[in-house]
């Protein structure tokens, strides 16, 4: 008996707690369920790479950095990350974190690091953090930190302005960085949540770069298609 009063007040608090804060899929909207079934199973594909989709990566005489990404920023995935980012989802936290540390195990054979690696976060913006209550891009760091065994090293600062809604230019006017924490000795691999032009993962790049540290590639969560390009590609 005890178990079952415990069970119905159990139930009483969820559904009381629903009617203040509802429960919705944050991919497709079906109730009371954080991620259905169908968009968590978004989360389990294989990372591709996606560099070619973004054209800020594209330098002429330099082989583009490698990006890969588990998705592509359209539906579901789209209004799932947006949801993490913009809706006060705190809940969402683990589902991509744990994304990106199965996205990063499986892309680790194609790493070729020269000495120890290095996860670097891309930084979020304070006003974003506190907006938030969690710094995001740092969350996926330390996730994919674990995954391939190397140390979450925040080292970089965003020193643009909001980038949201601006044109490809103006995006590469407001994603420059700088070092603010030099790291040791080895290769930076990056970790983003979305990727669009790719202006932001450029300027980290070149940021380190300019302080001796090699940046062997990024992986995002999702990358914006660019419809010109074709179908995704492989690991490579």
């Amino acid at each position: 008996m005890p178990d079952a009063v415990a069970m119905l007040l159990a139930d009483l608090a969820r559904d009381a707690a629903r009617l203040f804060v509802p429960v919705a899929c944050a991919g497709c909207g079906l109730d009371d369920v954080p991620l259905c079934e169908s968009c968590a199973a978004l989360w389990w594909e294989e990372p591709f790479l996606a560099h070619e989709w973004a054209g800020r990566l594209a330098v002429v005489g330099r082989s583009p950095m490698p990006v890969w990404a588990v998705n592509e920023l359209e539906g579901p995935v789209h209004r799932a990350i947006a949801t993490w980012k913009d809706g006060g989802r705190r809940d969402l936290d683990a589902v991509f974190a744990a994304a990106a540390g199965r996205a990063a195990a499986t892309i680790a054979p194609a790493l070729s690091p020269v000495g120890p690696l290095m996860v670097v976060p891309l930084p979020s913006k304070p006003r974003s953090v506190r907006r938030r209550g969690a710094d995001l891009t740092r969350v996926l760091g330390h996730s994919v930190g674990r995954a391939l065994g190397a140390p979450c090293v925040r080292a970089l600062e965003a020193i643009g302005g909001e980038s949201r809604g601006s044109s490809s230019k103006g995006r590469w006017a407001s994603a420059e960085v700088r070092v603010t924490r030099l790291p040791g000795p080895g290769t930076a691999l990056l970790v983003d949540d979305v990727m669009s032009t790719g202006a932001t993962l450029a300027r980290a790049a070149d940021a380190l770069e300019a302080v001796s540290v090699p940046v062997i590639g990024a992986l995002v969560l999702a990358a914006s298609p660019r419809r010109d390009v074709g179908s995704r590609r492989g690991l490579g």
